[in-house]
């Protein structure tokens, strides 16, 4: 995905014990998102365009 579109991973987060989820966004906006379970299979279940980052989250106390 990387290669084709040019995305960059911008984050990901666990999905219970069975997978995890990812999102890759280019540079122009588009992105898309993916989840991955714990067999290494991988599906992508949503793409777009005009990606727009609005808030920075920080980890507090962890």
């Amino acid at each position: 995905m990387a290669q084709a579109f040019q995305h960059k991973q911008i984050g990901h987060g666990v999905v219970g014990q069975a997978a995890i989820a990812e999102v890759y966004v280019s540079a122009s906006g588009t992105w898309t998102m993916l989840a991955t379970d714990v067999q290494g299979r991988s599906c992508i279940f949503a793409t777009g365009d005009g990606w727009e980052n609005t808030v920075t989250v920080t980890a507090q106390g962890i």
